[in-house]
Order: structure tokens, then C-alpha cells, then sequence
């Protein structure tokens, strides 16, 4: 698999949840001896490019093969029944605080759209429970709570009154109507992904500078 294709997986409570192209989840069952069995899975149906389409489909498919497991607690190998490694996931320990520039958004129109090139959207969680950032032509800032389940709440948005082009004040109202959906956070590497309570992503970001020691 292309390290650009970002998939990822999140075991917990008997769900797997994560992104391919699309958004999925489904239930597994763990057993002794390092015994895996991942159940069907639902997906959203989002289309990509061709070739991660591609990827996609067979990445589905080595899910549904898998018989056993091993972890080293950084490393995650999935195995068929034949005992051949299938797939292999290694652990994120980018956490969710710090700064972040988003690349696409959900447009509120069934479909999710780039940033547009001549505007910057950011992101910038804090550890004081507190989101702000550049929506392409206002600033914004927000309260925000977690869990240890990934579940994101963002309070009500607040902004500045700058008027803008027609295209950048569109895509603002887009991406804040975006963001107040957001209610799951996935991380996968320096790849932020803000998803609704269905699986349909909202919000995707990129790492733009290292998080501040505390």
C-alpha cells in the first residue's frame, strides 16, 4: 500500500472504525492466542482517485481474510488463515493539540471540496479545551471537549465580521458548518481527518508545525 494512501484503523470495544477512500466501520471479535475475526463492514461511498479506488477495494478485502494477530504495542500485524501476513499498521502518537492547515472540507452539497489556493483555512486546538483559527477571510475561535474515545464536541463558533470575495465567503461558511458537525477526530500520521456521527468526513488537515511542549 502507498504510504501516501493515509489509511488507518482504530480497534476499540469490539468496533473497528477508520478511512480508506471512505469512511468504515464494522464489528471485530478478539479471542486467546491472538485469534481475530473482523465482521462486515459498512462504508460511505465516496469516490477517489482510480488508483486508490483500487487500493481501497483491496484493502476490504484483506480485512475481511483476517484469522489472527500480533502486536508489539507499535506494530499491529493482521494474518490469514494461512498464517501470510496480510496487512500491517504501525501507531500514531500525533495527538489532536497544536496547529493545523486544513486541506478540504465538507461543502454541505454531498461532496467534499480543497481549500481554495488563494485562501488559508487553519486549525489550532489548544489544551485549554479551546479551537481558533483562519476560515479564508474571518478569524474564528470556539470551546471544545474530547474523549478518550475520539469523540469530539465544538461549541459555538464565533467570528469576525470581514466581508470577502464571493468564493472565499462561501467555502468560510462551508468549512464552519463543517466543523460545528464535526463530532469523531481520526488520526493517521500528521493527517488530521473531523467526521460526523456517520462516518462522513467533515473536515481533513494537515500537521503544519511540531506541538508545543508543555
Amino acid at each position: 500500500m502507498p504510504a501516501s494512501a493515509g489509511f488507518y484503523a482504530e480497534f476499540k470495544g469490539g468496533t473497528l472504525s477508520g478511512r480508506a477512500v471512505n469512511a468504515y466501520n464494522g464489528p471485530y471479535k478478539s479471542e486467546s492466542a491472538g485469534k481475530l475475526v473482523i465482521g462486515d463492514l459498512g462504508a460511505t461511498l465516496m469516490a477517489g482517485p482510480p488508483e486508490l479506488q483500487a487500493v481501497e477495494s483491496a484493502y476490504f478485502s484483506a480485512l475481511a481474510k483476517v484469522a489472527s494477530y500480533t502486536t508489539d504495542g507499535s506494530i499491529l500485524k493482521l494474518y490469514e488463515a494461512s498464517g501470510a501476513e496480510i496487512l500491517e499498521f504501525s501507531k500514531s502518537d500525533i495527538g489532536l493539540v497544536g496547529d493545523w492547515t486544513v486541506t478540504a472540507y465538507n461543502n454541505g452539497k454531498h461532496a467534499v471540496s480543497s481549500v481554495l489556493s488563494n485562501t488559508a483555512v487553519t486549525l489550532s486546538f489548544a489544551a485549554t479545551g479551546k479551537v481558533s483559527g483562519d476560515a479564508g477571510v474571518n478569524r474564528y475561535d470556539a470551546d471544545y471537549t474530547t474523549t478518550g474515545a475520539n469523540d469530539l464536541e465544538i461549541g459555538p463558533v464565533a467570528t469576525t465580521r470581514k466581508a470577502g470575495p464571493v468564493e472565499a465567503m462561501e467555502q468560510e461558511r462551508g468549512f464552519l458548518a463543517a466543523l460545528s458537525a464535526s463530532k469523531i477526530y481520526r488520526l493517521n500520521g500528521r493527517t488530521l481527518e473531523l467526521l460526523d456521527r456517520t462516518g462522513a468526513l467533515q473536515v481533513s488537515a494537515q500537521r503544519s508545525v511540531e506541538t508545543p511542549k508543555p
